[in-house]
């Protein structure tokens, strides 16, 4: 992996059009919850980075909050796990069989999901949980609607966008 200097572009206060901006697009792909966190913190922070991937990520309060995906915002487990915020997606728990596949990059597949918490359609996001823990360690996007993976027997469910130990949390952890 390239050092702090090489990943890191830029990494600057927003302004407060592009807070407008920024809430804005939360409020649409992931919900009030989202938006509330940015909207009603004064320490926003966007930092660019050089990587094919992850251009952008949005920092509140110093940490990785929120990042950008092929044009589309999701939430980082950094959200979770360090600012103790959860903006209320919905959620899959999987078995603990499907837990290592899913820690090294495995989409979700319908029958390592046990039960699906929340309505959700194809194309929203969501977090996969440990059923047994019930901790959260995946970000994806549904590639099924809640009611098709309760539906269906087989088939790739969850696109996996984020989860702990990948790329982007390294860099996240690394740079920040």
């Amino acid at each position: 992996m390239k050092d702090r200097k090489s990943l890191l572009v830029s990494r600057f206060r927003i302004s407060k059009k592009e807070r407008r901006a920024l809430v804005a697009k939360l409020r649409e792909e992931l919900g009030e919850r989202a938006a509330a966190l940015v909207e009603g913190e004064e320490d926003v922070e966007i930092a660019r980075l050089r990587h094919p991937k992850f251009e952008e990520i949005v920092l509140v309060k110093g940490v990785p909050a929120y990042f950008y995906y092929e044009g589309e915002v999701y939430p980082s487990l950094l959200l979770l796990y360090r600012l103790g915020y959860d903006p209320g997606l919905p959620r899959v728990y999987v078995d603990a069989g499907a837990v290592p596949h899913i820690l090294n990059g495995a989409d979700v597949m319908v029958p390592g999901i046990t039960r699906v918490e929340g309505d959700f359609g194809e194309g929203e996001k969501l977090f996969v949980a440990d059923e047994e823990k019930k901790r959260v360690f995946a970000v994806g996007k549904a590639l099924m609607s809640s009611e098709s993976i309760r539906e269906a027997g087989r088939g790739k469910a969850v696109l996996n966008v984020h989860y702990a130990g990948d790329e982007l949390w390294k860099i996240m952890n690394q740079v920040f």
